[in-house]
């Protein structure tokens, strides 16, 4: 069965699954585990909330199958891919962290990608600029961002998502299993426009 969603929908079906993750997960976070757990808890919530779509982390078959158009930003990512070969780096930091699409076909809704917070928590969103470089990586790797505009513009998918998400550093011991409750809001969301821009 086919589901049109406006971004609207999207960003608050979105929304119930991180703030589940938070309050039926806050171990997770109160205890900085590795970002694939957060990541496949978080898909599992997702998938409650987009019933008629497929949820799958660390997809790859998006290239394999050959999906990207035959242009230079397909070889500009082919190349990601050989350089993590070359040295020695997984080629899962190029593929994205979730996606919710229908498998085998061009539909595809949304992906995202999730990082654990580098900064302080803030009132204010990061802009463009300010998120790429908070979120830099190295020459060999394709950037979380940018990685998120190629998707969308080569593979077309009709949304991205990145999500900054705050959990305890070593000198922190915040309790996470009511922060949803008492009005704190311990992630910050990216949508579409956020995060795009031919600069990156």
């Amino acid at each position: 069965m086919d589901e049109k969603l406006s971004k609207e929908q999207i960003q608050r079906r979105v929304t119930r699954a991180l703030e589940r993750l938070i309050d039926l997960d806050d171990y997770l976070l109160e205890h900085n585990v590795y970002e694939i757990s957060i990541t496949h808890k978080l898909a599992e919530y997702l998938q409650q909330e987009f019933p008629y779509w497929t949820v799958d982390c660390e997809y790859d078959k998006n290239y394999k199958e050959e999906v990207l158009t035959n242009g230079p930003k397909k070889q500009y990512v082919l190349k990601q891919i050989n350089d993590c070969r070359e040295n020695s780096h997984s080629e899962a930091s190029i593929y994205p962290d979730i996606i919710i699409h229908h498998r085998g076909t061009k539909e595809n809704l949304l992906i995202i990608e999730v990082k654990k917070a580098l900064r302080g928590k803030t009132k204010e969103k990061l802009n463009i600029t300010e998120l790429s470089n908070e979120y830099k990586t190295t020459v060999k790797k394709l950037g979380d961002i940018y990685k998120l505009g190629e998707y969308k513009r080569e593979i077309g998918y009709e949304h991205i998502l990145f999500i900054e998400l705050w959990v305890n550093k070593k000198d922190t011991k915040k309790e996470y299993d009511n922060l949803i409750k008492n009005g704190e809001k311990p992630y910050e969301l990216y949508f579409n426009d956020d995060i795009l821009s031919d600069k990156i």
